[in-house]
């Protein structure tokens, strides 16, 4: 289960190069991995707080999912 999560979001920028050809792989761009990469070229660079502040957000929005999803889960093995 573990393995393919790992695999998505390792591989991320990766698939952000395809997503140019098929339109489908467009949603790799807002995997956390990429949006570390923008994050970092958006502080290296001469951009506004706007630029800083979407992936910034979108990094805090998959946390959030991560850990509610880890609660539910951890909670239904505490039942089972």
């Amino acid at each position: 289960m573990i393995l393919p999560i790992i695999l998505l979001f390792s591989f991320g920028p990766f698939v952000t190069v395809l997503a140019e050809k098929i339109p489908a792989l467009q949603v790799a761009e807002w995997l956390p991995s990429t949006q570390i990469i923008l994050l970092a070229a958006s502080i290296e660079g001469s951009y506004t707080s706007f630029d800083v502040l979407i992936p910034i957000m979108t990094i805090l929005i998959w946390a959030i999912i991560t850990w509610l999803f880890t609660f539910f889960l951890y909670k239904r093995r505490m039942v089972d």
